[in-house]
Formats: structure tokens, sequence, C-alpha cells
């Protein structure tokens, strides 16, 4: 996980990134310094290994944002966004706009704070919405810090990946 400046031919942003590589390190230190396996932390971080997550980055300042992968419901790229919480900046709100014409299962979170070392999973159900298509939406207590999180749509779907600066 790095965050740089941008070019000095633009405006000055800090971007942050995140690297595949960091999240692997992390899973052997916490297996070195002896964190059972199947604690939520250990299990959250190589979960999101295993679904695939790749480099990401993101504008520093940015509260809300759309996911750098977007999830994937057989021929429908789902839309899904991650924010921080306004009125709680520790909490990190994600939802995702499912398609109409399925029938939509549970939609599983996960999460790992980089710099606390601390992750989860939780499951959510889409909820009809006013136009009748569906949403998930996610509410984790993550922390403060750079977070990375998925959203694995059920019924076989591809995962999603975010990225949210501190």
């Amino acid at each position: 996980m790095l965050t740089a400046a941008t070019s000095s031919h633009r405006p000055s942003t800090r971007v942050t990134r995140f690297c595949r590589s960091g999240l692997t390190s992390v899973v052997s230190e916490l297996r070195k310094e002896g964190i059972a396996e199947t604690s939520a932390d250990l299990l959250a971080a190589k979960d999101l290994l295993e679904l695939g997550i790749g480099q990401m980055s993101t504008p520093t300042s940015a509260l809300s944002h759309p996911f750098q992968v977007q999830p994937v419901i057989g021929a429908h790229v789902l839309h899904a966004d991650v924010e921080r919480s306004l009125t709680d900046p520790d909490v990190v709100l994600l939802h995702a706009d499912l398609p109409d014409d399925t029938a939509p299962g549970p939609v599983r979170v996960v999460w790992f704070n980089m710099s606390t070392l601390v992750g989860g999973t939780a499951t959510v159900e889409p909820t009809r919405v006013e136009d009748g298509t569906y949403r998930a939406e996610g509410r984790m207590r993550a922390g403060h810090g750079v977070v990375v999180a998925g959203i694995v749509p059920g019924d076989g779907g591809s995962p999603g990946f975010a990225l949210v600066a501190e």
C-alpha cells in the first residue's frame, strides 16, 4: 500500500495504491504471529486473495467512489459503490445494484483494514427498491485506515473489489 502525489503538471492530488503482494505479506505475518487460521481477520485476508483481488488505486481524498473492479452476475456488470460514512468515518458502506431480471441471492461482503490488520465478512440479503430493481447494502465498522473490500454476488457471479482510502 503506497500513497503518492500525482504529476506536478496537475493540481496536487494524493493517490492511495494497493498491491496484492501487501495483503499476501500480511497473511504471512499473521500466521507467523500465531493468529489462528480460523480468526475472522485472517480468514477475510485469505478470502480476498482467493477471490483474486489485484492492484487498485484511488484518490486519497475520495470519500465515495465506484468499485475499481465491478462485480458481475451472468452478462450483467453490476454497479457497486463504496464510501465512508460522513457521520462516522470508521464505518464503510458498500452497495451494489442488482439486475431486476434475476432473482438475486445473498451477497457476501469481505473486507480487510490494511492499517489495523482487522477484517471480516458478512452476508447481505438484497432488497427491492422503488424502481423495481434490487440493491444489496453492507455496513462495516472497518476503522480508520486503508481498507480493501470485495463484494461477491451469489448465484455464481464474479466478485468486485474496492479500495477505500483513509
